[in-house]
């Protein structure tokens, strides 16, 4: 089985997709076999190129395409998928994840919302990664407040007996006077060595090129 490593953020928005398709696309050009998962995706309507595409097509993988469970609403997935009446077996769903993980080197799957955001009435992605037998790369936004939220997130991860591999703050697209300098107020406060800023980027390309110092997180 390859190294699993569920990427998961503090809050809904905080540029999981960027980094983890970021991530597929560096390592996929470091010739390290790489599939990108997205199990289960809200907000599939049309209005915009989905999460689950972004992470295929950043590693020009054949399959999976897309996220193994799309929900047209842009709510989290258990009440988007009510509103369709759409079951979400849990087991099923981890099941085909699992099947897609092998004939890789690295697996990166990406949850949705934050940790604790349900992804059914019943499981998050903290049971995601408990169920995958995962790691964990969390992103936090680069901005004030976000040291609260990714401690007490550290903190539910590593309760749960998960490793967590290292923590990206993402700039933010309006950003503010504590912007750039989070990574490093988190390192001098906990003394947590792998962490890493990422600026604003314009697209998977350049996310890629600003993660390539940290693919030895994924590779360790």
């Amino acid at each position: 089985m390859p190294r699993t490593i569920v990427v998961t953020g503090t809050d809904t928005g905080v540029g999981k997709t960027c980094v983890t398709a970021g991530l597929i696309k560096a390592l996929h050009a470091a010739s390290i076999s790489v599939v990108g998962i997205k199990p289960i995706e809200s907000g599939c309507d049309g209005s915009q190129i989905e999460d689950g595409v972004l992470l295929a097509e950043a590693g020009s993988q054949s399959q999976p395409t897309q996220a193994l469970l799309r929900l047209s609403a842009p709510l989290a997935p258990p009440l988007a998928a009510d509103r369709e009446g759409v079951e979400i077996d849990w087991s099923s769903l981890m099941n085909q994840t699992q099947g897609f993980l092998s004939g890789s080197e690295i697996a990166l799957v990406e949850g949705a919302g934050g940790l604790l955001s349900p992804l059914s009435w019943n499981h998050n992605t903290l049971d995601l990664a408990i169920d995958l037998s995962a790691e964990v790369l969390l992103v936090a936004s680069d901005k004030l407040g976000t040291l609260n939220h990714t401690l007490l997130t550290m903190q539910a991860i590593e309760q749960a007996g998960i490793t967590v591999i290292g923590i990206v703050f993402s700039a933010p697209e309006v950003r503010d006077d504590s912007t750039g300098s989070n990574a490093q107020s988190l390192m001098r406060s906990t003394g947590y060595e792998r962490v890493f800023s990422l600026p604003r980027v314009a697209g998977i390309n350049q996310a890629a090129e600003a993660l390539e110092p940290i693919l030895h997180w994924l590779k360790a």
